[in-house]
This record gives structure tokens, C-alpha cells and sequence, in this order.
């Protein structure tokens, strides 16, 4: 199954929709994190890139260099 492409409007719609769904209680529909532990997960690259890591990377848990 392909993925959508996220520069296509119809995509970023999706996908926001579907973030604005979410809540505290929102039950996994795979792997083990919270709704906001998976929220902190997808801004990791965000944070770094733009010069703030996270304090999950920071805590030594992977090395960066």
C-alpha cells in the first residue's frame, strides 16, 4: 500500500483531522505509547532539527554522535 503523499492538501487535511481526533483516552491500535507519548515521539525531528532536542534524547538514552 503506498502512502499518501504529505505535500498534497487532501493528505494534510487527513492527517490533521485525524490528530485532532485523538485525546488522552484514545485507545492504542498498535505498539505501546499513549496518544501523548506518540505525539512526543513525532516531534523528535522537529525539535532537533530546529536546535531543540528533546530531553529524551538528551538523557542519553541514543547517542548523537
Amino acid at each position: 500500500m503506498a502512502y499518501p503523499s504529505v505535500f498534497l492538501e487532501s493528505s494534510k487535511s487527513d492527517a490533521f483531522a485525524r490528530l485532532d481526533a485523538l485525546t488522552v483516552t484514545t485507545p492504542r491500535q498498535w505498539g505501546s505509547m499513549t496518544s501523548a507519548q506518540m505525539l512526543a515521539h513525532l516531534n523528535v525531528p522537529y525539535e532537533y532539527t530546529f536546535g531543540e532536542p528533546s530531553l529524551f534524547y538528551m538523557s542519553g538514552c541514543f547517542s548523537t554522535g
